[in-house]
């Protein structure tokens, strides 16, 4: 477990209000996919290319930033997601979390910035999930399965494409540039 860096959901959204919307708050900015009333998202798939991180200007330490794929955050109190870390003290890798536990590492699979991600997470119930990750660059692959918090189930009521700047230490962190991340599939 990474307890160092922590995300967290921003209820931004009311229940109703179904549609994609770009949409910011004070630590992520990306696509939310909001669903209907009965509905639910159980997976989500995407690709994206793991961003440089570049230090501001003014910066005085390490920045950080994340890119990923999730689903719930964005009007519930849970997030499941996976995505890549990359920070301006050159640090790169692939993580998962199912919020609100911290985010784990995922040690077996090497990533740097430039290479290509795929990613698939899939809700095999309210409270498990598998996911499939592969670098589209060096052609490595895993999968595994997690497991939700005590106490905590998916939602289903939206699905995200998301950078973000997450808690490290506490505090929330110092976001580098980072150029234009582009999600696709």
């Amino acid at each position: 477990p990474l307890e160092h860096r922590h995300g967290s959901p921003v209820l931004r959204t009311r229940k109703g209000t179904e549609g994609e919307l770009n949409a910011t708050s004070s630590n992520w900015s990306g696509s939310v996919l909001l669903i209907g009333s009965g509905d639910q998202f159980n997976s989500i798939s995407g690709s994206f290319t793991v961003p440089h991180a570049y230090q501001s200007p003014a910066a005085t330490g390490t920045e950080y930033s994340s890119a990923w794929l999730g689903i719930d955050g964005d009007g519930s109190g849970d997030v499941m997601q996976a995505g890549t870390e990359t920070d301006t003290d050159g640090t790169c890798y692939a993580w998962f979390e199912w919020y609100p536990n911290y985010s784990v590492g995922i040690n077996n699979f090497p990533v740097s910035p430039g290479d290509v991600i795929t990613l698939l997470l899939c809700a095999t119930s309210p409270t498990t999930a598998w996911m499939s990750i592969g670098n589209l660059t060096s052609l490595q692959y895993t999968n595994f399965s997690f497991t939700a918090p005590q106490g905590t189930s998916l939602a289903g009521n939206c699905a995200e494409a998301v950078v973000e700047r997450p808690t490290v230490n506490g505090t929330l962190a110092e976001l580098p540039r980072y150029g234009e991340v582009f999600f696709d599939d």
